[in-house]
Protein backbone atom coordinates (compact mmCIF):
# COMPACT_ATOMS: atom_id res chain seq x y z
CA UNK A 1 0.00 0.00 0.00
CA UNK A 2 1.00 3.76 -0.06
CA UNK A 3 0.37 6.76 1.70
CA UNK A 4 -0.55 10.40 -0.01
CA UNK A 5 -1.86 13.69 1.81
CA UNK A 6 -1.42 13.37 4.93
CA UNK A 7 -1.87 16.52 6.86
CA UNK A 8 -1.53 17.75 10.68
CA UNK A 9 -4.20 19.14 12.71
CA UNK A 10 -2.66 21.51 15.07
CA UNK A 11 -4.32 22.10 18.62
CA UNK A 12 -3.34 25.41 19.88
CA UNK A 13 -4.15 24.91 23.47
CA UNK A 14 -3.35 21.90 25.39
CA UNK A 15 -4.08 18.59 25.28
CA UNK A 16 -1.18 18.70 22.84
CA UNK A 17 -2.63 16.54 20.39
CA UNK A 18 -1.52 16.40 16.48
CA UNK A 19 -4.26 15.26 14.51
CA UNK A 20 -2.98 13.30 10.90
CA UNK A 21 -5.04 12.63 8.09
CA UNK A 22 -4.08 10.91 4.92
CA UNK A 23 -4.94 8.11 2.51
CA UNK A 24 -4.09 4.88 1.68
CA UNK A 25 -4.07 3.61 -1.65
CA UNK A 26 -3.06 -0.41 -3.12
CA UNK A 27 -0.20 -0.93 -5.22
CA UNK A 28 -1.82 -0.08 -8.07
CA UNK A 29 -3.41 2.92 -6.57
CA UNK A 30 -6.93 1.91 -5.81
CA UNK A 31 -8.06 3.16 -2.34
CA UNK A 32 -8.77 0.89 -0.17
CA UNK A 33 -11.54 0.36 2.89
CA UNK A 34 -11.81 -1.83 5.75
CA UNK A 35 -10.23 -1.78 9.47
CA UNK A 36 -6.36 -1.67 10.11
CA UNK A 37 -3.39 -1.76 12.07
CA UNK A 38 -1.25 1.58 11.98
CA UNK A 39 1.65 2.19 13.44
CA UNK A 40 2.81 6.38 13.59
CA UNK A 41 6.05 7.28 14.88
CA UNK A 42 7.50 11.19 14.77
CA UNK A 43 11.33 10.89 13.81
CA UNK A 44 14.03 14.25 13.63
CA UNK A 45 15.16 12.90 9.91
CA UNK A 46 13.99 11.69 6.90
CA UNK A 47 15.46 8.40 7.10
CA UNK A 48 16.83 6.80 9.88
CA UNK A 49 17.23 7.09 13.42
CA UNK A 50 15.20 6.26 16.40
CA UNK A 51 11.75 7.55 16.35
CA UNK A 52 10.75 10.72 19.22
CA UNK A 53 7.38 9.36 19.66
CA UNK A 54 5.84 6.39 18.68
CA UNK A 55 2.33 4.63 19.17
CA UNK A 56 0.32 1.96 17.23
CA UNK A 57 -3.48 2.12 16.24
CA UNK A 58 -5.31 -0.60 15.95
CA UNK A 59 -9.11 -0.88 13.97
CA UNK A 60 -7.99 2.67 12.29
CA UNK A 61 -11.57 2.68 10.24
CA UNK A 62 -10.11 3.37 6.16
CA UNK A 63 -13.26 4.28 4.02
CA UNK A 64 -12.80 5.65 0.59
CA UNK A 65 -8.78 5.26 1.79
CA UNK A 66 -9.25 8.15 4.00
CA UNK A 67 -8.03 8.07 7.36
CA UNK A 68 -7.31 9.90 10.54
CA UNK A 69 -5.00 9.66 13.37
CA UNK A 70 -4.95 11.44 16.59
CA UNK A 71 -1.57 11.70 18.30
CA UNK A 72 -1.85 11.91 21.84
CA UNK A 73 0.32 13.35 24.42
CA UNK A 74 3.09 14.39 22.11
CA UNK A 75 5.84 16.76 23.73
CA UNK A 76 6.20 20.37 22.43
CA UNK A 77 9.90 19.91 22.49
CA UNK A 78 9.97 17.46 19.45
CA UNK A 79 8.65 20.28 16.86
CA UNK A 80 11.60 22.36 18.05
CA UNK A 81 14.33 20.34 16.24
CA UNK A 82 15.58 22.71 13.73
CA UNK A 83 15.57 19.45 11.12
CA UNK A 84 12.02 18.90 11.06
CA UNK A 85 9.47 16.54 12.79
CA UNK A 86 9.24 13.41 10.05
CA UNK A 87 5.81 11.18 10.23
CA UNK A 88 6.13 7.48 9.35
CA UNK A 89 3.64 5.42 8.97
CA UNK A 90 3.39 1.39 9.33
CA UNK A 91 0.60 -0.64 8.08
CA UNK A 92 -0.26 -4.01 10.08
CA UNK A 93 2.87 -5.94 9.23
CA UNK A 94 4.48 -3.79 6.68
CA UNK A 95 7.75 -1.98 5.93
CA UNK A 96 7.18 1.72 7.22
CA UNK A 97 6.04 4.07 4.54
CA UNK A 98 7.96 7.27 2.97
CA UNK A 99 8.40 9.63 5.91
CA UNK A 100 6.24 12.76 5.37
CA UNK A 101 7.35 16.12 6.97
CA UNK A 102 5.26 18.10 9.39
CA UNK A 103 5.00 21.59 8.23
CA UNK A 104 5.49 24.21 10.83
CA UNK A 105 2.21 25.06 12.50
CA UNK A 106 2.47 22.77 15.12
CA UNK A 107 5.60 24.50 16.29
CA UNK A 108 2.81 26.46 18.15
CA UNK A 109 2.50 24.01 20.21
CA UNK A 110 5.67 25.55 21.54
CA UNK A 111 3.91 28.81 21.75
CA UNK A 112 1.34 27.40 23.98
CA UNK A 113 4.32 26.04 26.52
CA UNK A 114 7.62 27.42 26.44
CA UNK A 115 8.01 30.74 25.17
CA UNK A 116 7.41 33.96 27.63
CA UNK A 117 4.07 35.14 26.39
CA UNK A 118 2.21 37.10 29.20
CA UNK A 119 -0.91 36.36 27.60
CA UNK A 120 -2.52 33.23 29.81
CA UNK A 121 -5.42 32.65 26.43
CA UNK A 122 -4.03 34.06 23.71
CA UNK A 123 -1.14 34.32 21.35
CA UNK A 124 -0.01 37.62 20.22
CA UNK A 125 1.08 38.79 16.93
CA UNK A 126 4.49 39.72 18.29
CA UNK A 127 5.39 36.79 19.51
CA UNK A 128 5.22 34.35 16.76
CA UNK A 129 7.83 34.34 14.02
CA UNK A 130 7.77 35.67 10.41
CA UNK A 131 8.29 31.94 9.31
CA UNK A 132 4.95 30.85 11.34
CA UNK A 133 3.12 34.18 10.01
CA UNK A 134 3.93 33.12 6.44
CA UNK A 135 2.56 29.13 7.33
CA UNK A 136 -0.69 30.34 8.57
CA UNK A 137 -1.10 33.24 5.56
CA UNK A 138 -0.62 30.32 3.96
CA UNK A 139 -3.97 28.85 4.66
CA UNK A 140 -5.83 32.24 5.32
CA UNK A 141 -7.88 33.59 2.52
CA UNK A 142 -6.50 36.92 0.74
CA UNK A 143 -6.80 40.16 2.78
CA UNK A 144 -5.91 38.92 6.21
CA UNK A 145 -3.62 40.90 7.95
CA UNK A 146 -1.41 38.94 10.18
CA UNK A 147 -3.07 40.20 13.45
CA UNK A 148 -6.63 38.91 12.28
CA UNK A 149 -4.84 35.76 10.55
CA UNK A 150 -4.06 35.22 14.31
CA UNK A 151 -7.33 35.85 15.27
CA UNK A 152 -9.21 33.34 13.16
CA UNK A 153 -6.72 30.68 14.41
CA UNK A 154 -7.49 31.61 17.83
CA UNK A 155 -11.04 31.79 17.18
CA UNK A 156 -11.43 28.09 15.78
CA UNK A 157 -9.18 26.46 18.55
CA UNK A 158 -7.08 24.84 15.43
CA UNK A 159 -5.69 25.12 11.71
CA UNK A 160 -5.24 22.41 9.18
CA UNK A 161 -2.36 22.67 6.59
CA UNK A 162 -0.79 20.90 4.44
CA UNK A 163 2.87 21.08 2.36
CA UNK A 164 0.09 21.56 -0.40
CA UNK A 165 -2.58 23.68 1.47
CA UNK A 166 -5.77 22.38 2.22
CA UNK A 167 -6.66 19.45 0.10
CA UNK A 168 -10.41 18.03 -0.45
CA UNK A 169 -9.40 14.52 0.27
CA UNK A 170 -7.83 15.70 3.78
CA UNK A 171 -11.44 16.19 5.15
CA UNK A 172 -13.13 13.04 6.04
CA UNK A 173 -15.97 11.60 4.17
CA UNK A 174 -18.33 11.96 7.29
CA UNK A 175 -16.94 14.94 8.22
CA UNK A 176 -20.24 17.44 7.87
CA UNK A 177 -21.73 17.38 10.86
CA UNK A 178 -17.76 18.37 12.77
CA UNK A 179 -17.31 21.40 10.60
CA UNK A 180 -21.35 22.70 10.30
CA UNK A 181 -21.73 22.54 14.01
CA UNK A 182 -23.66 19.46 14.16
CA UNK A 183 -25.80 21.36 11.85
CA UNK A 184 -25.26 19.00 8.57
CA UNK A 185 -25.01 15.33 8.27
CA UNK A 186 -24.39 12.63 5.34
CA UNK A 187 -24.34 10.10 7.69
CA UNK A 188 -27.57 8.40 8.48
CA UNK A 189 -29.04 5.60 10.33
CA UNK A 190 -31.42 2.78 8.97
CA UNK A 191 -33.04 -0.34 9.97
CA UNK A 192 -34.65 -2.69 7.29
CA UNK A 193 -36.68 -5.39 8.48
CA UNK A 194 -38.21 -8.79 7.34
CA UNK A 195 -41.75 -7.77 6.43
CA UNK A 196 -42.89 -12.31 6.59
CA UNK A 197 -41.65 -13.01 10.23
CA UNK A 198 -42.64 -14.61 12.32
CA UNK A 199 -41.77 -17.58 9.48
CA UNK A 200 -42.36 -21.41 11.05
CA UNK A 201 -39.41 -23.47 10.77
CA UNK A 202 -39.74 -27.04 9.08
CA UNK A 203 -38.83 -29.54 11.87
CA UNK A 204 -35.93 -31.81 10.70
CA UNK A 205 -35.94 -30.40 7.19
CA UNK A 206 -32.09 -30.22 5.50
CA UNK A 207 -32.85 -27.55 3.73
CA UNK A 208 -34.76 -25.33 5.88
CA UNK A 209 -36.46 -22.32 5.11
CA UNK A 210 -35.38 -18.85 4.01
CA UNK A 211 -36.64 -15.04 4.12
CA UNK A 212 -34.99 -12.27 1.96
CA UNK A 213 -34.52 -8.97 3.02
CA UNK A 214 -34.29 -6.05 0.02
CA UNK A 215 -31.75 -2.73 1.47
CA UNK A 216 -31.75 -0.25 -1.03
CA UNK A 217 -29.32 2.71 -2.25
CA UNK A 218 -28.12 4.20 1.08
CA UNK A 219 -24.26 4.90 1.12
CA UNK A 220 -21.47 3.09 2.24
CA UNK A 221 -21.12 1.19 5.46
CA UNK A 222 -19.94 2.39 8.40
CA UNK A 223 -21.51 0.14 10.75
CA UNK A 224 -23.84 -2.57 9.73
CA UNK A 225 -25.55 -5.09 12.90
CA UNK A 226 -27.31 -7.97 11.75
CA UNK A 227 -30.02 -9.25 14.86
CA UNK A 228 -31.58 -12.33 14.64
CA UNK A 229 -34.75 -13.86 17.14
CA UNK A 230 -35.61 -17.53 16.52
CA UNK A 231 -37.75 -19.97 18.67
CA UNK A 232 -37.41 -23.67 18.59
CA UNK A 233 -38.13 -26.67 20.69
CA UNK A 234 -34.49 -27.21 20.91
CA UNK A 235 -32.25 -23.90 19.57
CA UNK A 236 -29.12 -26.52 19.69
CA UNK A 237 -30.59 -28.23 16.83
CA UNK A 238 -30.30 -24.50 14.64
CA UNK A 239 -28.12 -23.61 11.98
CA UNK A 240 -28.42 -19.72 11.29
CA UNK A 241 -26.52 -18.11 8.05
CA UNK A 242 -26.61 -15.20 5.78
CA UNK A 243 -26.36 -14.49 2.18
CA UNK A 244 -24.74 -11.16 1.41
CA UNK A 245 -25.53 -9.49 -2.29
CA UNK A 246 -22.24 -10.07 -3.36
CA UNK A 247 -22.78 -13.73 -2.38
CA UNK A 248 -20.42 -14.21 0.54
CA UNK A 249 -22.14 -16.11 3.21
CA UNK A 250 -21.74 -16.20 6.79
CA UNK A 251 -22.47 -18.56 9.46
CA UNK A 252 -23.96 -16.76 12.28
CA UNK A 253 -25.43 -19.41 14.66
CA UNK A 254 -24.52 -23.11 14.79
CA UNK A 255 -26.33 -24.96 17.45
CA UNK A 256 -23.92 -23.52 19.91
CA UNK A 257 -26.64 -22.79 22.95
CA UNK A 258 -29.94 -24.96 24.44
CA UNK A 259 -32.97 -23.81 25.22
CA UNK A 260 -36.29 -22.76 23.80
CA UNK A 261 -35.22 -19.48 21.88
CA UNK A 262 -32.52 -17.82 20.56
CA UNK A 263 -31.29 -13.75 20.16
CA UNK A 264 -28.66 -11.75 19.14
CA UNK A 265 -26.66 -9.55 16.88
CA UNK A 266 -23.68 -9.79 14.44
CA UNK A 267 -21.23 -9.06 14.61
CA UNK A 268 -21.56 -7.21 17.81
CA UNK A 269 -22.05 -8.67 20.80
CA UNK A 270 -21.84 -12.05 19.03
CA UNK A 271 -18.98 -12.60 16.36
CA UNK A 272 -20.73 -15.21 13.34
CA UNK A 273 -19.38 -18.60 13.37
CA UNK A 274 -17.72 -17.31 9.89
CA UNK A 275 -17.24 -14.99 7.82
CA UNK A 276 -16.36 -10.76 8.16
CA UNK A 277 -19.60 -8.95 8.51
CA UNK A 278 -17.07 -6.00 8.86
CA UNK A 279 -15.86 -6.22 5.57
CA UNK A 280 -18.81 -4.29 4.71
CA UNK A 281 -17.32 -1.01 5.70
CA UNK A 282 -16.97 1.22 3.18
CA UNK A 283 -19.17 -0.54 0.56
CA UNK A 284 -22.45 -0.41 -0.77
CA UNK A 285 -24.83 -3.14 0.88
CA UNK A 286 -27.23 -2.04 -1.58
CA UNK A 287 -29.48 -5.76 -2.66
CA UNK A 288 -31.17 -8.99 -1.53
CA UNK A 289 -29.98 -10.30 1.73
CA UNK A 290 -31.23 -13.83 2.67
CA UNK A 291 -31.54 -15.84 5.84
CA UNK A 292 -31.60 -19.18 6.51
CA UNK A 293 -32.63 -20.93 9.22
CA UNK A 294 -31.92 -24.51 9.36
CA UNK A 295 -33.58 -27.47 12.21
CA UNK A 296 -31.58 -30.99 10.83
CA UNK A 297 -33.04 -33.26 13.62
CA UNK A 298 -37.03 -34.56 13.57
CA UNK A 299 -38.02 -33.56 17.33
CA UNK A 300 -41.79 -33.54 16.55
CA UNK A 301 -44.32 -36.12 15.62
CA UNK A 302 -45.35 -36.13 12.37
CA UNK A 303 -48.49 -34.73 12.09
CA UNK A 304 -46.37 -31.28 13.55
CA UNK A 305 -44.21 -30.40 10.61
CA UNK A 306 -43.21 -26.97 12.26
CA UNK A 307 -41.00 -26.53 14.90
CA UNK A 308 -40.31 -22.84 15.94
CA UNK A 309 -40.16 -20.04 14.06
CA UNK A 310 -38.29 -17.24 12.94
CA UNK A 311 -39.77 -14.67 15.14
CA UNK A 312 -38.06 -11.48 13.68
CA UNK A 313 -34.69 -10.52 11.67
CA UNK A 314 -33.00 -7.20 10.59
CA UNK A 315 -29.99 -5.14 9.43
CA UNK A 316 -29.47 -2.28 11.02
CA UNK A 317 -26.94 0.32 8.98
CA UNK A 318 -24.94 3.44 9.64
CA UNK A 319 -24.35 4.56 6.40
CA UNK A 320 -22.59 7.60 4.72
CA UNK A 321 -24.58 9.06 1.72
CA UNK A 322 -23.52 10.60 -1.56
CA UNK A 323 -26.98 11.17 -2.47
CA UNK A 324 -28.18 13.13 0.05
CA UNK A 325 -27.86 15.35 3.60
CA UNK A 326 -29.48 16.22 6.63
CA UNK A 327 -30.27 19.56 8.40
CA UNK A 328 -30.82 19.60 11.97
CA UNK A 329 -31.71 23.33 12.35
CA UNK A 330 -33.38 26.06 9.98
CA UNK A 331 -31.80 26.23 6.18
CA UNK A 332 -31.22 29.95 5.17
CA UNK A 333 -30.73 30.24 1.62
CA UNK A 334 -29.75 33.45 -0.21
CA UNK A 335 -29.85 32.24 -3.98
CA UNK A 336 -32.15 29.96 -5.66
CA UNK A 337 -32.43 26.25 -5.10
CA UNK A 338 -32.08 24.08 -8.42
CA UNK A 339 -32.51 20.77 -9.61
CA UNK A 340 -35.17 18.03 -9.46
CA UNK A 341 -36.26 18.57 -5.87
CA UNK A 342 -36.58 22.20 -6.29
CA UNK A 343 -40.16 24.64 -6.25
CA UNK A 344 -40.26 25.12 -9.60
CA UNK A 345 -41.62 28.72 -10.27
CA UNK A 346 -44.99 29.28 -11.12
CA UNK A 347 -46.01 26.58 -8.29
CA UNK A 348 -48.74 28.09 -5.54
CA UNK A 349 -49.29 26.85 -2.18
CA UNK A 350 -51.35 27.83 1.07
CA UNK A 351 -49.72 29.24 4.00
CA UNK A 352 -50.70 29.45 7.76
CA UNK A 353 -49.65 32.97 7.69
CA UNK A 354 -50.11 36.49 7.43
CA UNK A 355 -47.24 37.07 4.82
CA UNK A 356 -45.63 34.94 2.08
CA UNK A 357 -42.30 33.58 2.56
CA UNK A 358 -39.07 34.92 0.94
CA UNK A 359 -39.11 33.93 -2.48
CA UNK A 360 -43.03 33.89 -2.85
CA UNK A 361 -45.76 36.48 -3.67
CA UNK A 362 -49.48 36.13 -3.24
CA UNK A 363 -51.54 35.40 -5.44
CA UNK A 364 -53.88 37.73 -5.08
CA UNK A 365 -56.53 36.72 -7.77
CA UNK A 366 -57.13 33.57 -5.61
CA UNK A 367 -58.80 35.87 -2.77
CA UNK A 368 -61.71 34.72 -2.04
CA UNK A 369 -61.80 32.38 -4.66
CA UNK A 370 -61.74 28.67 -5.02
CA UNK A 371 -59.72 26.83 -7.42
CA UNK A 372 -60.25 24.16 -10.17
CA UNK A 373 -58.01 22.61 -12.76
CA UNK A 374 -57.50 23.72 -15.68
CA UNK A 375 -59.33 21.85 -18.86
CA UNK A 376 -58.59 21.32 -22.39
CA UNK A 377 -56.95 24.33 -24.02
CA UNK A 378 -58.52 26.60 -20.98
CA UNK A 379 -57.59 30.09 -19.77
CA UNK A 380 -54.95 30.06 -17.34
CA UNK A 381 -56.13 32.32 -14.19
CA UNK A 382 -59.64 32.47 -15.92
CA UNK A 383 -61.87 34.20 -13.61
CA UNK A 384 -65.89 33.71 -13.04
CA UNK A 385 -67.62 35.12 -10.79
CA UNK A 386 -67.82 37.61 -8.13
CA UNK A 387 -65.17 36.62 -5.08
CA UNK A 388 -66.49 36.41 -1.71
CA UNK A 389 -65.66 38.74 1.20
CA UNK A 390 -64.07 37.73 4.15
CA UNK A 391 -66.00 35.48 6.35
CA UNK A 392 -68.58 35.95 4.28
CA UNK A 393 -71.59 32.89 4.60
CA UNK A 394 -71.06 30.93 1.16
CA UNK A 395 -74.70 30.43 0.28
CA UNK A 396 -77.32 31.43 -2.47
CA UNK A 397 -79.56 33.97 -0.20
CA UNK A 398 -82.29 34.91 -2.69
CA UNK A 399 -84.06 32.77 -5.51
CA UNK A 400 -85.49 35.86 -7.84
CA UNK A 401 -89.47 35.44 -8.75
CA UNK A 402 -89.52 33.65 -12.23
CA UNK A 403 -91.64 31.01 -14.22
CA UNK A 404 -91.06 27.54 -15.76
CA UNK A 405 -92.37 27.04 -19.30
CA UNK A 406 -93.21 23.49 -19.98
CA UNK A 407 -93.78 22.03 -23.95
CA UNK A 408 -95.22 18.61 -23.25
CA UNK A 409 -95.32 16.44 -26.65
CA UNK A 410 -98.59 15.00 -28.45
CA UNK A 411 -100.19 13.03 -26.56
CA UNK A 412 -102.52 9.50 -27.51
CA UNK A 413 -105.57 8.42 -25.61
CA UNK A 414 -106.08 4.87 -24.53
CA UNK A 415 -107.39 2.40 -27.50
CA UNK A 416 -111.57 2.61 -27.53
CA UNK A 417 -112.21 -0.15 -29.26
CA UNK A 418 -115.09 -0.69 -31.66
CA UNK A 419 -118.07 1.65 -31.03
CA UNK A 420 -121.36 3.27 -32.90
CA UNK A 421 -123.17 6.32 -32.00
CA UNK A 422 -126.77 6.21 -31.47
CA UNK A 423 -129.12 9.63 -32.90
CA UNK A 424 -131.70 10.57 -30.21
CA UNK A 425 -134.50 12.21 -31.73
CA UNK A 426 -137.45 13.88 -29.34
CA UNK A 427 -140.37 15.30 -31.24
CA UNK A 428 -144.58 15.02 -31.47
CA UNK A 429 -145.46 13.21 -34.50
CA UNK A 430 -145.43 13.10 -37.96
CA UNK A 431 -147.91 16.22 -38.58
CA UNK A 432 -145.51 18.39 -36.65
CA UNK A 433 -142.49 17.35 -38.57
CA UNK A 434 -140.86 17.93 -41.68
CA UNK A 435 -138.58 15.10 -41.88
CA UNK A 436 -138.92 11.77 -42.23
CA UNK A 437 -136.27 9.77 -39.80
CA UNK A 438 -136.93 6.06 -40.34
CA UNK A 439 -137.83 6.05 -43.74
CA UNK A 440 -141.78 5.10 -43.10
CA UNK A 441 -144.87 7.54 -41.71
CA UNK A 442 -145.03 7.74 -38.12
CA UNK A 443 -147.89 9.13 -36.41
CA UNK A 444 -146.40 8.64 -32.77
CA UNK A 445 -145.39 12.19 -31.10
CA UNK A 446 -143.04 12.49 -28.55
CA UNK A 447 -139.39 10.53 -27.90
CA UNK A 448 -138.48 8.49 -30.72
CA UNK A 449 -135.37 6.95 -28.78
CA UNK A 450 -132.55 5.74 -30.88
CA UNK A 451 -133.79 6.12 -34.12
CA UNK A 452 -130.39 5.77 -36.22
CA UNK A 453 -126.83 4.35 -35.21
CA UNK A 454 -124.07 5.70 -37.20
CA UNK A 455 -122.34 2.95 -39.18
CA UNK A 456 -119.08 1.39 -36.66
CA UNK A 457 -115.75 3.17 -36.98
CA UNK A 458 -114.06 0.50 -35.76
CA UNK A 459 -111.11 0.16 -33.17
CA UNK A 460 -109.12 3.89 -33.22
CA UNK A 461 -107.68 6.27 -30.82
CA UNK A 462 -107.89 10.27 -30.83
CA UNK A 463 -104.47 12.50 -30.43
CA UNK A 464 -104.78 15.17 -27.65
CA UNK A 465 -102.38 18.15 -28.31
CA UNK A 466 -101.54 19.78 -25.40
CA UNK A 467 -100.22 23.55 -25.96
CA UNK A 468 -96.98 25.30 -24.75
CA UNK A 469 -98.46 27.47 -21.53
CA UNK A 470 -96.46 29.05 -18.00
CA UNK A 471 -96.45 27.81 -14.65
CA UNK A 472 -97.16 30.68 -11.97
CA UNK A 473 -94.48 32.60 -10.49
CA UNK A 474 -92.31 31.03 -7.92
CA UNK A 475 -91.73 34.36 -5.52
CA UNK A 476 -89.14 34.95 -3.78
CA UNK A 477 -87.26 31.81 -1.61
CA UNK A 478 -84.06 30.77 0.20
CA UNK A 479 -82.17 28.49 -0.64
CA UNK A 480 -78.88 27.46 2.21
CA UNK A 481 -75.80 26.08 0.32
CA UNK A 482 -73.57 26.48 2.82
CA UNK A 483 -70.42 24.88 3.79
CA UNK A 484 -67.08 24.43 5.91
CA UNK A 485 -64.46 26.72 4.91
CA UNK A 486 -60.89 27.66 5.89
CA UNK A 487 -59.27 30.68 4.81
CA UNK A 488 -55.52 30.42 4.09
CA UNK A 489 -53.07 32.85 2.10
CA UNK A 490 -52.18 31.85 -1.18
CA UNK A 491 -48.25 32.39 -2.36
CA UNK A 492 -47.19 31.87 -5.91
CA UNK A 493 -43.39 30.78 -6.17
CA UNK A 494 -40.86 33.65 -7.98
Amino acid sequence: MATSALSALLLLVPPETVTVQGTLASAGGTPVDGKYTLTAALYGAPTGGQPYWSHPFTDVPVVQGVFSLSLQAVEADFFDDPGGVWLGIKIEGDTELTRTEIVSVPMALVSARSLDVSCSACIGVGELSPALLDSINAGIPPGYTDAEAVAAVLASGKFLLTSTGILPSALPPGGLDEISNGLVTNQFSDVVSSTAAPIPIPDGFVDGVSDSITVPDLGLVEALTVSVAVANSNVKNITISLLAPNGEEYVLYAKTSSGASFQSSFPDPTAPKSGDLGTWVGKNPAGTWKLTVIDDVKNLPATQPFDGQITAWSIALQTLSSKKVAVTGDLVVAGAITGVGAVPPGAVMSFNRTSCPPGWTELTAARGRVVVGLGNAGTLLGLVGTPLADLTPRRTSEVPSHSHTIDPPATTSTNAGSHSHCLNVSGADDNNHTGNFDGVADSDAGAKGCIRNTSSAGEHTHTTDVGQFDSGATGVGTVDVGMPYIQLLTCEKL
